[in-house]
Formats: C-alpha cells, structure tokens, sequence
C-alpha cells in the first residue's frame, strides 16, 4: 500500500527491512551474557544492548533510508522485552540441563576426588561407582574416568586428529553412560579420541564404545573420551540410506582428491566440503602417502594472514549457487514459483547432509530456506530480515550459537555486505573496473563487522586482504562448481570426478599462489586480542567511518550548487569567492608582470 507521503520505494525494499534487527541483536546479547555470567547479568546486558541497538538503528536508517517501523517506542520496546526474555530462558534452561548431566557432572572440579574418596558419585543425578575397572581420579588438574562406557550417536564425519597418540577425533553427541554397571542417561557433546577403528565410524550410527572420560583441554564439548581398547568400539545401529549414501559419498570423493598434487589434496576438499585435506579422515590413515603437515600448516598460516581463510568454510557461496542452479532449471521447465521453492529447500537439505557440519552452514541454510519461503508466497527476498530471523531463532533454539565464533563471524559478514557492500561498490566503481570494484567492496563491507571477532580470537589484522580477495574472486564459484560436480559423481565415475576435481584444483592453485605473495608474516598486523582488543578495533572502525562521513559531507557542501551553477549554501559561496579573487590576482599581478618581462629590451 502507498504511503501518504508518497515514499513508496522506501516501503517496498524489501532488502531493508530492518524492524527484527534490534530485536535479534538484544536477544544474541542477553543469551551470550546469561550463560557467561547469569540471568540478572544477562538482563542487564540486554537492555543495554536495546539501547544502544535502538540508538544505531536510528542512526542507520537515518543514513540509509531502511524502511520505517511503524510501531511506537513502547512496541520496539516491548518486542525486544519478549525476545530477550525467550533467550533468557532459553540459555537458562540449557545451563540447568547441561549442570544435571550426568557426564557433566563427573567432569565437575572435584568431582573426581570426592568420588575416587567416597565411592560412587553423588549429586546432579549422576549415580557413577568407582570399583572395578571403573576408577576415577584427578590427573594434572584434569578430572579422568576410567572405564566409562558411553552409548553415544556419531554427529559428524570423523577428521584427523590433532592430539599425539590418537589418530582420529570423532563429535559425537551421548545418550548415556555406565561404570561399573550403573547406567545414567545423558545428552552431552563429547569429542572422541581414537585409533584407526574410531576413523571407520560412521556418521549418524549409535556405537557403544568404552574408553576414559576426561576434561576437555579447549573447545565447548562437555568431555572428552579416550577409546584407544581393541575392542572399544561397538555399533549398536547402523546409518539409515541416506547418512550411509552421504559417507560414502564423501569417502570417495576425497580419495578422488587424494590423487592430486599436495596444494589440490588440501584445499579442495576445504573448498568444497568444508573440510581441509590434511584433516579428512581419509588422510588420516593414509600412512606415509598422507599430506606433509609442515606444509599443510604453513599454507593454513598463509591463508589466514592473507585474510582468504573463509574460503574453506562453507558459508552462502554454496547454496547461492545451488538455489541458482535449481531456479534456471526449473524455469526453464515452466515449474511454478512454489514448485521452484520446495525444490530448492530440497536442495538445500541434501546439500546440509552432505557438508561437513558446521554453524556457518546452518545460518546459510537457515537464511536460504527463509528466502524460498519468500519465494512460495510471492514476496521479494528480504536479507537482512532473514538474517534476523535465523538470529533469533538460533540463539533461541540452540543457545550454544550465542556463544559460537564461528556463528558469529557468518553472521557479522552477511550483515556488512547487505549493509554496506550497494554503497561501498557504487563508491568503487568511480574509481576502479567493475570487475575489481564488487570483490573490493564485498570484502571491506564483510570484514567492517566481522574484523573485531576474528581480533578477539587472535588473529591479527590481515593487511592484504582486499587485493587476496579481489585476485582470487574471479575463481572462486568455478572452483566451486568443478569440485561440487566431482563430488556428485567420483562415488559412480571416478575418473569423470578426478577431472572435475583436477580442474578446481586449477582455481585453488590460484588461490595458495596469492596467499604465497601477500600471506607472509608481514601481511598480518599484530593486533591485542580478547574481548578489549575486539573493543578497541571496533571503535576505530566507527571513528574512522564518522571522519569519511563528516569529509563527504564537508565536501559536498564545497561542491553544492543550484541547477543553474549558481552556489548553494555558505561554503560554495566563499568557495567561489576565493576562486574569483585568485583569478582575478593571476589576471592583473602575474599575467600582467610576466607581459611586461616579455616586452622589456633584452
């Protein structure tokens, strides 16, 4: 409907619909703080977060012209109320789950001393004897328990593992642990440690598998479980079709890719699949034909400081191209857009399951399936909408995501190239090809966001990472159909899969040539790292962004003029002033002196 001040593209933009922003953004704030410092801190946390949130929103569509909400202060209000207290809720209930776990109960400090003292474990509902072979104890500050028997689902493929002396790390989520023949239910992440049998495991599949528990060094897994026994590993039940047809899908394909040079075995299952070569499970038991490691982490070095390290997990670019691929099929057949927009959710499940696992991939698909919803009834994509949307929803359903680097770093990237990336690449196409200008802007507008949460994981300030992106951008969605081509079919054809994968092989030599130019140590400035650090760039960034505006402004001001020519305002008046007075100086004192100079006798 057309307002009544007759602003209509500013209703109908459907790219700018930024209502659920300030809402999604309070709720992400209160469930991160209440599970770092509880619930009073957390509501504290997230009407600041309102706030200031509400604060920038103005500012934004001030300057940017978002569509206009509506409702008053006291609904924006109220929205953020409810969402904050969903989140609240939320997290509040995960950390009370997670405290009642049995597993994470044993993996309290002190839990093993009190129970290798007193006998069985007591508290949290965890009914655990220490007799037997089931012995607990406390080793360089590190709660362990021996001869844990833990039924577990396997929730991911198994990849290489990077502690000595196992061979294989498997994520796994438990249904239930037993020492000593007392059983208590669970629904913890553990990470298993392995051998060679551990790499066999299957994704999907429920295994029995005996082995130490012990607290986790790094990462968020509740514990860690160290299955190194002959007999360690027991399969309760098997995949269903389509997990099995999903490993052995990728199984092939990376040993297609195990035939490549050592640059093509690294980096295009990375590209591909989310998961570098060197930390397949493939590679793992590959003996001495595995990947050098020295060189594989040299070239994961190399990347990250050429600011390219995102090409290696999977984000948007995937189902960007697979929901285009779709829509340009179907269309051609006539299908209707709801047909169009079912089959493109169907795409994207099976894509889900074929990806290695990860937070990046379910904001993707998240976004993807909330825009072939759009798609079915009719309205325009709205990305930053979607993006608030799939937010909220994560932080709520899964309050883990708050917590999430990885989540955050997706969302902080979509979110600066739909906010900044339209302007940054009319600001660049004046000065630079359009071949050039729409990799530069995307790459500024995705790191303004997402710069100061890769400084809180202590990474530096990538230097060369405008011009690593502008080279490898022509690249990288070839590379990416050869290697998701290859993996469609090395299961069936494997020499058909080992020439689409050699040819993206071609795009990521590309790729390890420029991050060899601009990744060397000097491509990456130090920068503190922690939360003060990330703090500190971010408000560099809005200090830096305020003095290009006030400029700007300045110099539009100097250059206003009216429709005839004429100056605008008091600044081009003065301006012109000056320019006359100059000209007039140059007429009648230097013309005029070097015309006398010429016609005086030599």
């Amino acid at each position: 409907m057309r307002r009544a001040d007759g602003d209509y593209a500013a209703v109908q933009s459907g790219a700018r619909d930024c209502r659920m922003v300030v809402p999604a953004a309070v709720a992400w704030a209160a469930s991160a703080a209440c599970q770092a410092w509880g619930v009073a801190k957390g509501a504290l946390v997230g009407l600041g977060c309102c706030v200031a949130a509400l604060a920038c929103m103005a500012v934004y569509v001030q300057a940017r012209g978002c569509r206009p909400c509506h409702a008053g202060g006291v609904e924006i209000v109220a929205v953020c109320c409810v969402t904050m207290l969903c989140a609240l809720a939320s997290a509040q209930f995960a950390s009370v789950m997670q405290t009642s776990d049995a597993v994470n109960a044993l993996m309290e400090p002190g839990m093993a001393e009190s129970a290798a003292d007193a006998g069985p474990v007591a508290g949290s509902g965890a009914a655990v004897g220490t007799a037997g072979n089931g012995t607990a104890a406390r080793v360089s500050g590190k709660s362990t328990v021996r001869g844990a028997v833990v039924v577990l689902r396997v929730t991911a493929p198994a990849q290489a593992s990077v502690r000595r002396g196992f061979v294989c790390s498997v994520q796994a989520r438990a249904s239930g642990i037993t020492i000593d023949g007392v059983s208590e239910g669970s629904a913890a992440q553990v990470t298993v440690w392995a051998d060679e049998r551990g790499c066999q495991a299957a994704s999907g599949a429920m295994y029995r598998v005996q082995g130490t528990l012990a607290t986790p060094s790094w990462g968020g897994d509740a514990a860690w479980l160290e299955a190194t026994e002959t007999d360690a590993w027991a399969m309760i039940r098997a995949p269903n079709a389509a997990q099995w047809a999903s490993a052995r899908m990728q199984r092939d394909f990376l040993g297609v890719t195990a035939r490549l040079s050592d640059q093509g075995r690294v980096l295009v299952p990375g590209l591909t699949l989310g998961v570098m070569g060197q930390r397949s499970s493939v590679d793992a038991l590959a003996g001495q034909n595995a990947v050098d490691s020295v060189y594989a982490a040299g070239l994961v070095d190399r990347f990250r400081n050429a600011g390219i390290m995102h090409l290696m997990a999977v984000s948007g670019g995937h189902f960007v191209l697979v929901a285009a691929f779709v829509g340009m099929l179907l269309r051609r057949c006539l299908a209707s857009r709801r047909v169009v927009a079912v089959v493109t959710v169907g795409a994207y499940a099976v894509l889900v399951a074929v990806l290695f696992p990860s937070d990046s991939v379910t904001r993707a698909a998240s976004m993807g399936c909330l825009g072939a919803v759009c798609l079915a009834v009719g309205r325009r994509a709205q990305a930053m909408s979607a993006l608030a949307w799939t937010v909220l929803g994560a932080v709520v359903l899964c309050p883990s995501m708050a917590v999430s680097y990885g989540f955050a770093l997706s969302v902080a990237a979509v979110a600066g190239i739909v906010m900044f990336a339209p302007a940054l690449t009319r600001m660049a196409k004046a000065v630079l090809p359009s071949a050039l200008a729409q990799p530069c802007a995307v790459t500024v507008a995705a790191q303004a966001l997402s710069l100061p949460i890769q400084v809180m994981m202590g990474t530096g300030v990538p230097l060369c990472s405008v011009p690593a992106n502008a080279i490898v951008a022509p690249f990288v969605d070839a590379a990416t159909i050869c290697g998701l081509a290859s993996f469609a079919v090395s299961w069936c054809l494997p020499s058909v899969g080992f020439a689409l994968a050699w040819l993206a092989s071609g795009g990521t030599a590309i790729m390890e040539r420029c991050a060899a130019w601009l990744g060397g140590s000097g491509g990456v400035y130090a920068w503190p790292d922690g939360v003060a650090g990330g703090l500190v760039l971010a408000g560099c960034e809005v200090v830096a962004v305020a003095v290009i505006a006030l400029a700007a402004r300045a110099l539009r001001a100097v250059r206003r003029r009216d429709d005839d020519g004429t100056p605008v305002g008091r600044v081009a008046i003065a301006r012109q002033g000056a320019e006359e007075w100059w000209r007039d100086v140059q007429r009648d004192v230097i013309h005029a002196q070097w015309d006398e100079d010429r016609g005086a006798p030599g």
